[in-house]
């Protein structure tokens, strides 16, 4: 396939070289009926060069468009392999969250994906937010959902007879 760019600058070439003959035409002595015939020639001539430049940016947008969707089917591929690493586990009682594989796991560290983003194909880890006596509460990094998980045994609350709390 020829380059586009050479495409163009040839057809522009054309018609120009096209219009200069019309022109040279008109200086000559003619009669009118020629010069009513050449003017329809020229306006036509115009018409085909407007649809030819209407062309090449149809085209320009077309191939501008299959970029992107090139780029975007490589972004869900490359999606579609980081997913595989991850499956969904009860990370605490009625918890749950995509965990990493230990297989797929390498050097890095366990960490949560936040199901939201997970399922919007992102990649939201949950960090540690705040700690509680009664366990902690991790948040996404990209969506600032909130996962709360309980500590195993938390602390029990006694009340003295002054109404005063302390931890058991």
């Amino acid at each position: 396939m020829s380059d586009p760019m050479t495409i163009v600058s040839s057809a522009l070439a054309s018609f120009n070289h096209a219009n200069n003959l019309i022109k040279a035409i008109f200086e000559l002595k003619v009669d009118s009926a020629t010069i009513d015939k050449v003017t329809a020639i020229q306006s036509e001539l115009a018409s085909v060069q407007n649809g030819y430049l209407a062309l090449i940016q149809q085209n320009t947008s077309l191939v501008t468009e299959k970029d992107d969707l090139k780029k975007q089917i490589a972004e869900l591929e490359t999606w579609e392999t980081e997913r595989q690493r991850y499956e969904l586990q009860n990370v605490a009682p009625e918890v749950c969250a995509y965990v990493i594989k230990e297989s797929a796991r390498g050097s890095e560290p366990l960490h949560w994906l936040c199901c939201k983003c997970y399922n919007e194909s992102k990649k939201g880890i949950f960090n540690l937010f705040s700690e509680y006596a009664s366990g902690k509460t991790y948040r996404c990094t990209i969506c600032n959902s909130d996962l709360h998980v309980p500590n195993q045994n938390p602390p029990r609350v006694n009340y003295d007879r002054h109404r005063n709390w302390r931890t058991a």
